[in-house]
């Protein structure tokens, strides 16, 4: 902890005022969320408000007329995150980090991870951090963005550290690596688990996305764990000495898996590491899964941990929330998942075939508003070629109208006859239910952990699985 008078000597600030000569109170964190504030914080304000309540001191870009502390910063937010990182200096030389980068199976990734750590080393006392939150002891902690903000990193960090954790399994975004949210942290050990069609309306092309999740491996020592069965991910081999390597498809990786049974239960097959054979059994499903599944455990050997103990665990791992997850259903089968991305629903769609080979498909999907405008046409050729009946929904519309994103989406479609659109996402639901028997399966994707919708820059409550519950107690 410093005090803002210590604080205002190591990051000399353009204007300082108010700063008392004797010692004052210590600041443990700097936070620019209300909510967050308590005596050992400093209130950063990056936009003009008035300040109407009593944070112990203030960093600003401008000059604000207030009788606590105030330190004025041209450049805040680089000035903040240097602090912000100053601050947590001791807590973060306590942890080992894990990162996990892609676009598709981050958030898997790290909860098999963290559950497989602490399963087999209770020491280590891993969380995870991602687009589900900070998650530690059955504990689940609302966090901001995939990766956070450096103020909202640093936080969640002092809040793992508060709470015991020594370790954090964490998704890291290409956004993150491009806005150098993650600097300061060195990571134990790095992993990527694919890269396919997202968030081009950011990075504009493949290449420039690729190269942002590239920057990466300048934060780990370890050879990074690389999937082989993914172009680009492959292409990471040619920018490093030594990769630890995973696949379902080359026999020559590091590590090898084969499928045995695809089950309505999971799946079944065989693990081959260094010449040895290991007989596996997961209540996940589908070869994506499999492949999250495989990303851990790469991480995993090249941790040092051994392969026998990481199998007696794996059969008890358990998907996210919201990730390809089956719920109640008293006819037919009902699933909810993430899948936002053309790979990811065809990856979903192509995984319930060959569960349930024999049932129809039901498909659910919308497109956010405010993002990748060229993946909504992909996503309907997409649904339309693997599934027996399709609906189209809103997502997240956010500022853009509903009914324009649903225009953009039927472009993809082959005819007008291939499709049903229902605009209101409860309805859509509710359609997809009363269709379901016996023979048949309904996926609902797009959503699936989120418990809000965003509408007009507000967030409204809105469950995929509470309305799932609620048409279940009404029959």
């Amino acid at each position: 902890m410093l005090s803002i008078k210590e604080i205002n000597n190591l990051f000399p600030a353009d204007v300082a005022s108010n700063i008392p000569s004797h010692c004052d109170s210590s600041i443990d964190f700097l936070t620019h969320r209300q909510k967050y504030i308590d005596k050992k914080s400093a209130y950063v304000v990056f936009k003009k408000q008035e300040i109407d309540f009593n944070p112990q001191a203030v960093l600003s870009d401008h000059d604000l007329h207030i009788k606590q502390p105030l330190l004025v910063y041209r450049d805040l937010k680089e000035i903040s995150r240097k602090i912000a990182l100053h601050l947590n200096k001791s807590r973060l030389s306590e942890f080992d980090f894990y990162g996990v980068t892609g676009t598709n199976g981050k958030s898997t990734t790290i909860k098999i991870v963290s559950d497989l750590i602490n399963a087999i080393d209770s020491s280590k006392k891993c969380a995870s951090l991602g687009t589900l939150g900070l998650n530690f002891n059955e504990q689940n902690f609302e966090t901001f963005n995939t990766t956070p903000f450096p103020l909202d990193l640093h936080y969640t960090i002092r809040k793992a550290h508060s709470l015991g954790a020594r370790a954090i399994a964490t998704e890291v975004s290409s956004h993150a690596l491009c806005e150098k949210r993650i600097e300061g942290i060195e990571f134990k050990q790095i992993a990527f688990t694919n890269l396919s069609h997202d968030h081009l309306d950011y990075h504009q092309t493949m290449d420039a996305y690729f190269n942002e999740k590239l920057k990466l491996i300048n934060y780990c020592k370890a050879p990074p764990i690389v999937n082989l069965d993914c172009a680009y991910i492959k292409k990471i081999v040619d920018h490093v000495e030594k990769t630890f390597s995973f696949s379902c498809l080359d026999k020559n990786a590091n590590l090898f898996a084969t499928i045995s049974e695809y089950t309505e239960k999971g799946i079944r097959g065989e693990l081959f590491y260094e010449n040895e054979k290991y007989l596996f059994e997961l209540s996940l499903y589908g070869d994506y899964n499999l492949s999250n599944c495989l990303c851990a455990v790469s991480l995993l050997l090249n941790e040092g941990y051994a392969l026998s103990d990481i199998c007696e665990h794996l059969q008890y791992i358990k998907t996210p929330k919201g990730r390809m997850e089956r719920v109640l259903s008293e006819s037919g089968a009902l699933f909810i998942d993430y899948a936002h991305t053309p790979d990811a629903l065809e990856q979903s769609l192509k995984t319930l075939k060959k569960h349930y080979p024999e049932k129809e498909i039901i498909t659910v999907f919308g497109c956010g508003g405010d993002r990748d405008i060229k993946k909504r046409p992909l996503m309907a050729k997409v649904s339309e070629r693997y599934s027996n009946e399709v609906i189209i929904t809103s997502d997240n519309p956010r500022s853009e109208d509903p009914f324009k994103i649903l225009n953009h989406i039927k472009n993809g479609f082959s005819h007008l006859s291939k499709f049903q659109e229902v605009e209101d996402r409860e309805a859509a639901i509710d359609t997809a239910i009363d269709k379901l028997t016996n023979n048949k399966l309904c996926l609902i994707a797009g959503k699936g952990h989120e418990d809000w919708q965003e509408i007009n820059f507000k967030k409204i409550p809105f469950s995929d699985h509470q309305i799932c519950q609620q048409k279940y107690s009404k029959n």
